[in-house]
């Protein structure tokens, strides 16, 4: 043997650094076409998604469960837009459409609300939004100490 170790060149080692879990996760995460869900829904899904709808709100993101919803699908389309040929059409079958069907119901989040959308027989223009107050639609995930079960 050498005067040095194995894994060791004049006293540098050859051995690859120990990477954390998180730097490796960050390393491989694509970059986000938008910034947050708040950018997604006004540049992405309002101009994308044109229907009537009897029940929506221009004040969406004071609605828990209409920014949980929305976050979850714009963190799948970010996802989903890497997949090929086939990535936007399972975008759209399996995540959109399903939760849109629930948001916009007559007994969804938006139940107490009646748009005021009148059919003209063009395709509805793209649904009123306020500017969001971030501030005031930001959700606090909280795990619960499964210890005190």
């Amino acid at each position: 043997m050498s005067e040095y170790e194995d894994d060791d060149v004049a006293g540098e080692s050859l051995a690859e650094p120990e990477q954390t879990p998180e730097a490796l996760a960050e390393a491989e995460a694509p970059e986000l076409v938008f910034a947050d869900v708040y950018e997604w829904v006004d540049e992405w899904l309002l101009p994308h998604w044109r229907r009537e709808a009897e029940y929506w709100d221009k004040r969406w993101w004071l609605y828990p469960e209409v920014l949980s919803r929305f976050e979850a699908l714009w963190r799948a389309w970010e996802f989903l837009r890497l997949e090929g040929a086939l990535g936007m059409s399972v975008f759209w079958r399996d995540h959109l459409e399903s939760h849109m069907r629930v948001i916009t119901a007559e007994n969804g989040p938006f139940w107490q609300v009646r748009s005021s959308m009148d059919y003209t027989g063009e395709p509805p223009a793209v649904w009123p939004a306020e500017p969001a107050d971030r501030e005031a639609g930001r959700i606090e995930y909280v795990r619960g100490d499964s210890s005190k079960s």
